[in-house]
């Protein structure tokens, strides 16, 4: 079961069913816990969402620590960031004018694994050239990819694509790993669903209610 918590000004609401794009919530407004009513209205409710089977919630507001110790897990965005990452490297390309056709992109991570391959071959798309600095099984992936895709070579990237940890080229970079949505803030819109909010969005997707092709990518902090 899914909760979806929404912080703002005014009366605080408990927790009630609600049904977003076809998919059920339990869903708490509730504003920020700087007094001591405040803090144990959102205690209580987290509780009674907790006792109703929610384990991982849409968290729109600055309450995370408060959510976990209550032993539910925010929405992690990372999965829609990198199904959306032709997006993301056209968005950077065109706006921040990094001309990858011509360059090269950096893929970062801790590990060669699935995720970085499937990074690789978007960046193929969207660059001349790909470049790994991903630590155990870098050497064996670098073959396959060279075999099967034909990418690798070129010289300093323009741009890292992280998928693990923190940027290490020193060039503008994406951030697509876990907790990346406190890192680097990115703006999506889609018609019909409900505020456009990043993890709501990618609730609904992970729920397979909405497809990747109805997201579309508004804006990218730049960050480097």
């Amino acid at each position: 079961m899914l909760g979806w918590i929404i912080c703002r000004e005014g009366k605080p609401i408990p927790p009630e069913r609600c049904v977003c794009e076809g998919v059920i919530f339990w869903r708490l407004y509730t504003p920020l816990p700087h007094r001591r009513r405040e803090r144990r209205f959102l205690t209580s409710a987290l509780r009674e969402m907790y006792r109703r089977g929610v384990r991982r919630a849409v968290v729109e507001g600055d309450i995370e620590d408060e959510v976990m110790r209550a032993g539910i897990l925010p929405v992690e965005v990372s999965v829609l960031r990198q199904a959306l990452l032709p997006q993301l490297l056209t968005w950077v390309d065109r706006e921040w004018q990094l001309d990858l056709r011509r360059s090269t992109v950096q893929i970062t991570a801790r590990r060669a694994d699935e995720r970085v391959y499937r990074a690789a071959e978007e960046a193929g798309r969207a660059a001349r050239y790909v470049r790994l600095a991903v630590g155990a099984g870098q050497r064996e992936l670098e073959e396959q990819l060279c075999r099967r895709l034909g990418l690798g070579g070129g010289g300093l990237p323009v741009l890292e694509v992280c998928l693990d940890g923190e940027a290490c080229a020193g060039v503008p970079y994406l951030d697509v790993g876990r907790g990346c949505r406190g890192r680097q803030q990115v703006m999506l819109t889609t018609a019909g669903a409900e505020n456009g909010k990043e993890s709501l969005l990618c609730a609904l997707y992970e729920a397979e209610k909405l497809p990747i092709e109805e997201i579309q990518v508004r804006f990218v902090e730049f960050r480097a």
